[in-house]
């Protein structure tokens, strides 16, 4: 009697959260039907950043604002605004978000053409970090909150490492690095407790020029000198830039409220429209397209979770069999911003554009960073473009074999293993690691460096030796790159798409981005994912226990795919 009630009960809840899960859809799909956004006349389009913002999004989200707006949105929509006589201004107002300084760059320069049609461009700012000035430095006037809690935060230009070996050797666990190039430094974070020279020193040369860009770019932005710059990132007495400092260092207009300003510009609430309502001008109609693909994130064979993006064999495929038969479509900019990963997936994935290449040419443009697996990728490109601030290189591999039997030990676990097979406990982490297996797999690692330079040697049309001299892993600048030949030139997304037109001799075209967008709702229905998770990611809001999450992960990833193509850090201000 009871099991039946309690299997009622099971059957009664199910039933609930099927009625929930309806009723919920039905609600979403009445809140998602598309409503017009009335735009007046003499409005100012408002960007109002202040999350994550990821270079480019399949998912479309103009209602819900659960998603961030991407680099690729803002720099669609000030393109519109630049050419709609409804909108008069732009107000910047950035609040601590966060993106790459390439996506950053290409959303300044977005600005500085809007600036050509004679409209204004005002910024204003509460308390804001680095990318926010930054930002913000393009506008005509620039004007800051006068309170003495309000300000501007440069930190200037570095990468912060957080070494894990002392936490694992108290833990027992051990990682065994195996790579090839002696840059190579992914993997040294779990398997030291300090930097490598080779890569600090490495670090160092590569942060110089893109401080020298970033402290070229403000000055120019704001019509002072680089020393001046340099000043205030090197040897202003308060972390803090408040009252009247910034006005003294020049780098903005004046202080005043928020409402003075509104006033000073003649803007109202009812003319004030956020980039993530405004809607876009679509594009002329042409018979010809350069299709623009966004290959964004780490190189895996696992699908992203939702709302993030990653890439894998499968779907770079998917898109690139779209693009080779859309005969409409006659040439191809791969927009790369990658810091590497699976080595196996990078290769599967050079076969496709490859393929692709023999139909149409390609043009790479590389974003923030196309390193390891993101250079492996748009090395056999017909021409390769990177941004001022792009980071690539680190030509190498590397292999982390996890050594999990000393923390056995102090926990009371014991391996053992039945079958038949030389290795067949070979991938046992619990057991200790063969030397054979140590040695099995640098054997692999040093094949497979052969093969990425080798891809390198044909994509770039110098020797293996050539390629075996700037590549070691070592990670390069744009200018950099462009010296030992890695790059053919440095320029801008709009650059790489102009290339792409003239080598199909195309005067008038439109352009086409990949993957295709899907709204949210769709997104919602086509995907399962973790509610939890989700929240989390698209909020940015981790919690502390995050930090193991990606210890198992790391672990998951290499026993997955022990030979690795990647970054060995990650940009910060």
């Amino acid at each position: 009697m009871r099991t039946k009630w309690y299997l009622l009960g099971c059957a009664t809840s199910v039933l609930l959260l099927i009625v929930f899960f309806v009723i919920s859809i039905v609600t979403l799909v009445n809140t998602g039907k598309k409503t017009e956004v009335k735009v007046e006349m003499n409005s100012a389009l408002v960007i109002n950043l202040d999350k994550v913002i990821p270079e480019y999004s399949e998912i479309t989200d103009n209602r819900f604002n659960m998603v961030p707006v991407s680099a690729h949105e803002v720099v669609e929509k000030i393109k519109s605004a630049k050419i709609d006589p409804k909108i008069k201004c732009i107000i910047l107002k950035p609040n601590g978000f966060s993106s790459g300084y390439a996506s950053l760059h290409e959303m300044m320069l977005a600005i500085q053409d809007f600036k050509k049609s004679g409209k204004k461009v005002y910024a204003y700012l509460n308390m804001v970090g680095q990318k926010d000035y930054i930002f913000s430095s393009v506008a005509d006037e620039i004007y800051l909150n006068p309170s003495a809690s309000a300000g501007i935060v440069l930190t200037g230009v570095g990468s912060n490492l957080t070494f894990y070996k002392d936490m694992m050797d108290k833990l027992g666990v051990e990682f065994k690095i195996i790579r090839a190039g002696k840059f190579k430094a992914a993997g040294e974070t779990f398997s030291r407790n300090s930097m490598s020279p080779e890569f600090r020193n490495n670090l160092m040369e590569l942060f110089g020029d893109i401080y020298g860009n970033l402290c070229s770019d403000i000055a120019e932005n704001r019509k002072i000198s680089a020393d001046s710059v340099h000043y205030v990132f090197e040897k202003r007495p308060n972390l803090i830039i408040n009252q009247e400092e910034p006005v003294k260092y020049g780098m903005i207009t004046g202080l005043m409220q928020e409402e003075e300003l509104l006033k000073k510009i003649n803007i109202d609430k009812d003319h004030m429209i956020s980039v993530a309502k405004y809607e876009a001008i679509p594009p002329k109609t042409a018979v010809n397209q350069i299709a623009i693909i966004y290959a964004v994130g780490e190189i895996t064979p696992v699908k992203a979770q939702f709302g993030q993006m990653n890439i894998t064999a499968k779907n770079m495929k998917k898109v690139i069999d779209i693009v080779k038969k859309d005969n409409s479509i006659k040439a191809v900019v791969l927009r790369v911003n990658s810091p590497g990963g699976s080595a196996l997936e990078s290769d599967k994935i050079n076969y496709y554009i490859e393929e692709l290449k023999k139909v149409k040419p390609i043009v790479v443009s590389m974003s923030d960073v196309a390193a390891s697996g993101g250079y492996y990728i748009s090395a056999n490109a017909n021409y390769i473009y990177a941004d001022p601030y792009s980071i690539t290189g680190s030509i190498g591999v590397i292999s982390m074999i996890p050594d999990v039997n000393k923390l056995g030990k102090k926990i009371g676990l014991k391996s053992e293993s039945a079958g038949y097979g030389k290795y067949v406990s070979a991938m046992d982490v619990w057991n200790p690691i063969n030397p054979e297996l140590i040695n099995s797999f640098q054997e692999s690692v040093d094949d497979t460096y052969l093969e990425f330079k080798t891809v390198v040697s044909r994509g770039r049309k110098i020797t293996v030796e050539e390629v075996d001299a700037i590549a070691q892993g070592k990670v390069w600048s744009a200018n950099g790159a462009k010296n030992v030949k890695l790059i053919d030139e440095i320029g801008t997304l709009t650059d790489a798409v102009e290339k792409a037109a003239k080598l199909v001799n195309l005067t008038t075209y439109t352009t086409a981005f990949y993957p295709e967008k899907r709204n949210l709702l769709n997104a919602v229905l086509e995907e399962q994912f973790d509610i939890q998770l989700a929240a989390k990611v698209l909020t940015g809001k981790y919690s502390v226990e995050y930090i193991p999450q990606q210890i198992e992960q790391t672990i998951k990833s290499v026993k997955q795919n022990p030979l690795q193509m990647k970054m060995p850090f990650s940009f910060e201000d």
